[in-house]
């Protein structure tokens, strides 16, 4: 009984974790889907924003270095997806 308590309270984290990652991700993502395009500059500034602002969110929460790795890992994997692979085809 104690254990599953336990479980739910983790899982609860997890998704209050989840959310504040996903809002940055999202608004990453509008930014570089904006019209008109914004500057490389632009893009990168934001990129260090969010990745900073996710970084201090892990580092406040005690979240470990993995998990706020995941704000880069994203982006990563959703850059290669959305932009490389549509350019080489």
């Amino acid at each position: 009984m104690q254990k599953t308590v336990y479980n739910d309270a983790l899982k609860k984290e997890g998704k209050k974790h989840k959310k504040v990652l996903n809002k940055h991700l999202k608004e990453f993502f509008q930014l570089l889907d904006s019209k008109p395009k914004p500057s490389n500059g632009t893009v990168r500034a934001e990129f260090i924003r969010h990745e900073a602002e996710w970084r201090l969110y892990c580092v406040t929460h005690c979240l470990g270095t993995r998990i706020a790795d995941l704000f880069n890992a994203n982006v990563s994997l959703a850059w290669e997806q959305k932009y490389t692979l549509q350019h080489n085809k």
